[in-house]
């Protein structure tokens, strides 16, 4: 979602764009209309799919950039997200239509739109992580949540664009998702972003976890942005991925980049 003059070399060598009526009274609702289409089912086509939380998490923009404006939803099962996906539209030269998502699951998975393969990522999407010192959760969810928040203001995370340019992320203050899972060993969590405007750019999930039936405070990254992308730990450096520039340009159901945990792709 960055860099506009590797889009417009990269988009020159794939299909035409699709072209949107740039006068779509209601946006919003073509976004929440495509979420619907898609049928993202863990391991295999038999299993039941995953449900989509109908109301976006977020309806974003960023003008400043390609005139950017789009909205994030999730995929939940037992009430986890499993999931996470943002349907937007940007403008260079013609107004282009975008999907991008990450897998928060710790089971590859498979997503289907309009029935058409568009994603099949094989490994699980992220991996937690204990967070050093962190108290234990607390005794109520409500004292949880305050810990949540609290423990997401010890880190923080930069972009640096393809040109170089390093950005500093804002922490969003209020978490883009809260969850408290049914039949899990995930007591609660939650799904926080650091992002430019209010385009998150990356994510952070912190989530009171049962591991050896201990209950303790883990944390998880995932990138929502193919530019490089770091994060710190009260200023220690604990997460980074590296850019994946030939993203910018992919269509649905590129065979380069399907098993990817993270893909971002227009539409054909």
């Amino acid at each position: 979602m960055s860099s506009a003059l590797l889009l417009m070399c990269l988009l020159a060598q794939t299909d035409s764009p699709v072209k949107t009526d740039v006068a779509d009274p209601s946006p919003l609702e073509t976004f929440k209309q495509e979420a619907s289409e898609y049928a993202i089912r863990l391991d295999d086509r038999s299993a039941s799919k995953l449900s989509v939380d109908p109301k976006p998490l977020l309806h974003w923009s960023n003008p400043a950039r390609t005139a950017e404006d789009g909205a994030v939803f999730v995929w939940l099962k037992d009430g986890r997200p499993e999931v996470i996906g943002t349907m937007f539209t940007y403008k260079i030269e013609t107004v282009r239509r975008k999907h991008e998502f990450h897998s928060l699951s710790a089971s590859p998975l498979t997503a289907e739109f309009k029935g058409k393969l568009a994603w099949k990522p094989g490994k699980p999407g992220v991996k937690f992580q204990s967070i050093p010192g962190a108290q234990a959760p607390a005794e109520t969810s409500r004292l949880r949540q305050v810990q949540l928040k609290t423990l997401a203001r010890d880190y923080a995370a930069t972009i640096k664009s393809l040109e170089g340019e390093i950005s500093e992320l804002r922490l969003l203050p209020q978490p883009l998702y809260h969850y408290e899972p049914k039949e899990s060993d995930v007591l609660e969590g939650s799904l926080f972003s650091f992002a430019l405007g209010t385009d998150p750019e990356v994510l952070l999930l912190i989530e009171a976890r049962r591991v050896k039936n201990v209950l303790t405070w883990q944390y998880a990254f995932a990138r929502f942005n193919y530019a490089e992308l770091s994060a710190t730990f009260k200023g220690e450096q604990v997460w980074h991925v590296d850019s994946d520039a030939a993203q910018a340009g992919l269509v649905i159901g590129d065979r380069a980049h399907i098993e990817k945990i993270y893909t971002s792709f227009h539409l054909n």
